[in-house]
């Protein structure tokens, strides 16, 4: 086990893995940076507004391309010794078409809706939302295709790039042209277009888009259970904050979003780990068995504890100076709040080694299951608390939602390939060798 952690994080620290593992930190930091400056910039009720429309941005992107992008990145790790990445290659190519396709439809009815002024009609920012979401989830595509094929410096670099445009951007259109909520859309959909053909130039260099209908099928049969699963990743992100909008709470919308974006850096710590981490999955699967599944697991799930742990307690921390010297008394009941997220943060990174391994044998069916059932939970839970107790039942019941979703992957998964929790002594000499290797 503790062999393992060892080998584990020489991997991480390796010149290129390292290199884009704290890229992605160097990026996530940015967006970090962008919660307080909209804080600032933005009124109470623009804030609450853009923290309704942001879990739909975030999960439309994946849900529009069937969550295409994962069966890429899957199919590419099993051609990892093929020149041509046959299917990987195809269901990309697949992915790319369905995406012009629905942006150029979305944009003729979009263009069709009557504009106010500068201003935009409830309905519009939706349809404006949804085509951002789109090019944001093209640009994604084109993106982890860089990462992929392990063009490492492009990968980082465009991704810092396009996090301080989106950064300066918003900044400069709602400071110079006060654009308000709407600024923050426009610079979303600049740099969005932005990285998206960049990263298409980057691309057109050593790749060439093919189709076959027996990859895009088989891609397709890997990714479409995956889709109901986020749909309700996105009612668990979405619930809370939409039951406090209809009972009226508006300002606790607002504190409630801050509280959300701020502990949600902590899950930026599972999507790294899960870009570095799949691919070895993947390849212990495919030289090991199940056997060597199981025992990369239990030194991966050890990691993924440590970083959303370290990454919580900053968190918090950044958070209590933020609402002292920055946010102001609207937004003083974040620092409760950020404490209790970052648990159900904490859980949710312990989720995705589980989830990793589902995906790894290509079983994605029990994922539906996960994050279904917990939605339907979340949602009653916050409708029965939400009217009693207010903000402050919305986080308890996250926490409620994704200690179900950790409980039910780890019986799924323990039954399919055995025991994968770490015992006592794994995880004591773990936390000893890890102390001795920092020192």
């Amino acid at each position: 086990m503790v062999g393992r952690i060892v080998k584990t994080i020489k991997i991480i620290m390796r010149s290129d893995v390292s290199a884009y593992f704290f890229g992605n930190a160097l990026r996530s930091g940015i967006s970090f940076v962008l919660v307080p400056v909209y804080v600032k910039l933005l009124s109470v009720q623009e804030f609450a507004h853009f923290g309704l429309l942001l879990p739909l941005y975030i999960y439309l992107q994946y849900v529009a391309l069937l969550n295409l992008g994962d069966a890429v990145g899957r199919f590419f790790a099993d051609e990892k010794d093929v020149s041509n990445h046959h299917s990987s290659k195809a269901i990309f190519s697949f992915q790319l078409l369905l995406a012009v396709v629905i942006i150029l439809v979305l944009t003729i009815l979009f263009l069709g809706i009557d504009f106010s002024v500068l201003g935009m009609t409830f309905r519009k920012v939706y349809y404006f939302v949804l085509i951002t979401s789109l090019c944001n989830s093209l640009a994604l595509s084109l993106y982890s295709w860089l990462r992929f094929s392990e063009k490492v410096k492009q990968y980082v670099v465009l991704g810092v790039f396009g996090s301080l445009s989106k950064l300066c951007l918003a900044i400069l259109l709602i400071v110079r042209f006060h654009l308000g909520l709407n600024g923050i859309l426009y610079s979303y959909l600049a740099t969005s277009v932005t990285v998206a053909v960049i990263s298409y130039f980057y691309i057109l260099r050593g790749t060439f888009l093919s189709f076959d209908y027996r990859s895009m099928r088989k891609g397709l049969a890997f990714s479409a259970p995956i889709i109901p699963n986020l749909i309700s990743a996105g009612l668990l992100g979405m619930s809370g904050r939409w039951i406090l909008a209809y009972s009226g709470d508006i300002g606790g919308v607002a504190v409630y979003s801050l509280a959300s974006q701020l502990a949600g850096f902590v899950s930026y710590s599972h999507s790294a780990l899960n870009l570095t981490f799949l691919p070895r999955l993947v390849s212990e699967y495919n030289n090991n068995g199940i056997e060597g599944v199981r025992a990369y697991h239990k030194s991966s799930l050890i990691i993924y504890f440590l970083f959303s742990l370290l990454l919580s307690a900053g968190v918090v921390f950044v958070t209590i100076i933020l609402v002292a010297f920055v946010f102001g008394l609207d937004y003083k009941r974040a620092k409760v709040l950020v404490f209790v997220l970052c648990l159900s943060q904490i859980l949710y990174s312990l989720y995705w080694p589980f989830a990793n391994i589902l995906l790894t044998v290509k079983n994605t069916r029990p994922l539906m299951w996960f994050t279904s059932t917990a939605a339907v939970f979340n949602v009653a839970m916050n409708f029965l608390l939400v009217p009693l107790w207010g903000i402050w039942s919305v986080p308890l019941v996250d926490v409620a939602s994704y200690l179900l979703v950790l409980l039910l992957s780890i019986t799924v998964v323990n039954k399919m390939v055995g025991q994968t929790i770490p015992n006592a002594e794994d995880i004591k000499k773990a936390f000893v060798h890890l102390v001795k290797l920092g020192s």
